[in-house]
């Protein structure tokens, strides 16, 4: 009978403490352009669809 792997819960928390760093250390371009790589934003800027009501844009 083979042993079951334990495994450590996922921490979103700490996986989004990863990506905010990450996100940070970018131009706007650079973020601009991973979020809607991601399919967070639209090609316009606007966030897409499914996002709406989890992310915010802030006016600059």
């Amino acid at each position: 009978m083979p042993k079951e792997a334990t495994k450590r819960p996922f921490d979103v928390r700490r996986a989004w403490r990863e990506v905010e760093k990450e996100l940070q250390a970018m131009t706007d371009s650079e973020r601009v352009q991973t979020l809607v790589d991601a399919g967070i934003l639209t090609r316009s800027g606007a966030v897409a669809r499914p996002y709406k009501g989890v992310f915010k844009l802030r006016a600059k």
